[in-house]
Parts: structure tokens; sequence; C-alpha cells
């Protein structure tokens, strides 16, 4: 059973022996002492387990309950959000200074389909194994991580199936992106401290 170590700073969970290169993988960290070494699943909300398991639904679905009860569920910062209308064409760009991702974790949590949106389109990867073909994410082993839709939509909007993806990994390790196209759009969830931070490739 693979090892991995946790950053106790950021909360970005990354190989164990990528330990030998002294420094959490996420660049907008760079800590080099504060690291648990986690399993699959080996720790949540700074509770220790000893068991692993498969990364189970049932494990998913508690992460988002415990993120959304502990309403730690705002991503801050300069978000930018893409979106396609019916005919397929990203339509301009929406920028937001904070994104409320409790819609999307409650539905998480309840283990919910992604709902249709305005333009008939949903997440057709929804709930399925998200394969960090960008190796945007530290871990590279297939079937770590499982990605989640994001709608979005506001008062005067029409909710739309956006560029934002959820991705949780199997230690309990989860990330927001804007657009899981691209660098530097990626925030990390600290499940130690509750809070949400930058994370770079």
């Amino acid at each position: 059973m693979a090892e991995f170590l946790r950053c106790s700073r950021c909360g970005t969970v990354f190989p164990a022996e990528e330990l030998l290169f002294s420094k959490c993988e996420n660049k907008s960290c760079g800590s080099t002492t504060d690291f648990t070494i986690v399993g699959a699943w080996g720790a949540a909300f700074d509770q220790k387990q000893d068991g692993y398991t498969n990364g189970s639904q049932t494990d998913t679905k508690l992460l988002a309950k415990q993120i959304v009860n502990a309403k730690r569920t705002k991503v801050k910062g300069v978000i930018t959000v893409n979106y396609k209308n019916s005919q397929g064409k990203i339509l301009p760009s929406s920028q937001f200074q904070e994104r409320e991702l409790d819609k999307a974790l409650e539905r998480i949590a309840s283990g919910g389909a992604m709902p249709i949106d305005a333009s008939n389109n949903t997440h057709r990867n929804d709930g399925t194994t998200f394969k960090n073909n960008e190796k945007y994410l530290p871990v590279l082993t297939n079937n770590y991580y499982t990605e989640f839709g994001v709608l979005v939509g506001s008062v005067g909007w029409e909710v739309r199936v956006s560029s934002e993806r959820l991705v949780v990994g199997r230690c309990w390790d989860i990330y927001y992106t804007s657009e899981h196209y691209k660098a530097g759009s990626w925030w990390v969830f600290n499940t130690v401290n509750g809070t949400w931070n930058v994370y770079t490739h």
C-alpha cells in the first residue's frame, strides 16, 4: 500500500518518496518540515484513522459533509470561470472575488447526480476518475482522484455547467479548480485547519 505525505501547512498530499526532495509539492507553500504520513483516507480534520480503504463513495460523501458542516465552503481569490451554451460555444468569462461551493459540496455529500443546466447539459464525467493528464496535481497514480462538476449561476443568471471542478483524492485531499485544464487556477483544502489555499504546480 502506497504511503503519502500530507502538508499540514496547506493540505497538499503527495507520494512519500517525494520527501527525498524535502519540499511540499505545492509551490505556493514550500514547507520543508511540516508533514504527516497518511495512507488512503488516513486522516480527516486532524482525526487520525488507522485503516485504509479504497476511497469509497462513502468516504467522499463524509469529507464533503464535514466541510459543509464546518462552514468552510468559500474559496477566496480572483476566480475566472467559463461555461458553454447549448451549441458548445464557450461564453465570456465570469470573475468572482470568492466562490461559494456549498451547493456543490452538499450534492456530493448526499450522493446526488449532477443536475441538468439551462442548456440541457450535464457534466458527463461527474463522479468518475480524474485522470490528471496534465499532471497539475501531485499524485500520478491511476484512479487516485475523483472529479465532480460545479454549476455556475446566481440571481439573474442561467445556471450552467462550468469549467470548475472539485477533485477528491484518496487521502482526504480535496482540490477546487475554476478551470481544470489550466495551471494556476487551483486551490487545495487543508483538513487540519479548514482553510482553502492556493495550489501551484
